[in-house]
């Protein structure tokens, strides 16, 4: 409600995407012979998180029939008149799992007593995100929004198998007693995104307005219906008018009074197919 804070609490929750469990089994190998210090090792990891990125199911919104004045909006409210409403559909509740695996080589050389070389390269593996019970989806160009599971589609994205880490590295002792060590290298690391990149991406503040994931898109029954009023009058005006989703008559607002129905559940099938073509123009994973 504008500047008065959340009346009724907040309408994006709840929204959780925390790690569950993480296993992590690591093991290396050292080896010294002469100047040289060899190291073999590698590691296995399962992420594994239950997710849900639901928005509450119906939120109401008052900021003072556009204008943002504080008296509008508490006009706004106790006339029943609200700038927008929203209804939220579908469960948006996720178990997710990863595994990722890595193995390198280090070799440490001692050139001579005041400098130190250092050769590596390490690999990594990392497979898709995936879903228990299947419940993914990608979009791909000419056949639209795919479920995981479908004929060419067996997971969300393909597996990167050129994740080679090269590094290097050099230890100047530049006096020879240990006080002054001049010190460079270089290593080319790999990086996984968050869970909740994939599943419900809010780019609402990017200008694109979206906020369906591969986990969260329409054709899984997820999906959020929005009416607008025009706020061409302010609440209070004999000329307000409210605005009729079900005849798709437009209105000043959206109005809770009585003997005046939202009929917010009503539009959904009408506006469901304009949701997912945005949402599948604006989709995180667009297929080559």
């Amino acid at each position: 409600m504008g500047t008065f804070g959340y009346i009724g609490g907040v309408g994006g929750y709840p929204i959780t995407t925390s790690p569950t469990q993480t296993y992590d089994v690591s093991g290396a190998l050292t080896q010294s012979r002469g100047g040289h210090t060899l190291k073999i090792g590698g590691n296995y990891q399962l992420g594994k998180n239950h997710s849900v990125r639901n928005r509450a199911r119906s939120v109401f919104t008052v900021a003072g029939g556009g204008s943002f004045d504080d008296v509008d909006s508490i006009v706004g409210l106790l006339l029943g008149r609200f700038d927008s409403a929203r209804r939220s559909f579908g469960s948006t509740s996720r178990d997710l799992s990863q595994y990722s695996i890595g193995t390198f080589i280090n070799d440490e050389w001692k050139a001579s007593s005041r400098m130190t070389v250092s050769l590596g390269l390490r690999y990594e593996l990392n497979s898709p995100i995936r879903e228990v019970n299947g419940v993914a989806s990608n979009f791909i160009v000419g056949q639209g929004l795919v479920r995981v599971g479908s004929p060419g589609l067996d997971q969300l994205y393909d597996t990167s198998k050129s994740n080679f880490g090269p590094r290097a590295g050099v230890a100047w002792d530049v006096t020879g007693n240990g006080r002054t060590v001049f010190r460079t290298g270089y290593a080319l690391t790999y990086d996984l995104p968050d869970f909740k990149t994939l599943h419900s991406p809010n780019t609402t503040w990017s200008g694109l307005g979206a906020s369906s994931g591969s986990f969260t898109n329409p054709d899984l029954g997820v999906s959020s219906v929005t009416l607008n009023g025009n706020l061409a009058n302010a609440p209070d005006s004999p000329l307000a008018t409210c605005l009729n989703p079900n005849t798709g008559a437009r209105g000043d607002y959206v109005c809770a009074q009585p003997g005046v129905a939202i009929g917010i559940h009503q539009v959904r099938l009408r506006l469901l197919r304009d949701a997912h073509e945005r949402q599948c123009m604006a989709s995180p994973l667009a297929s080559r």
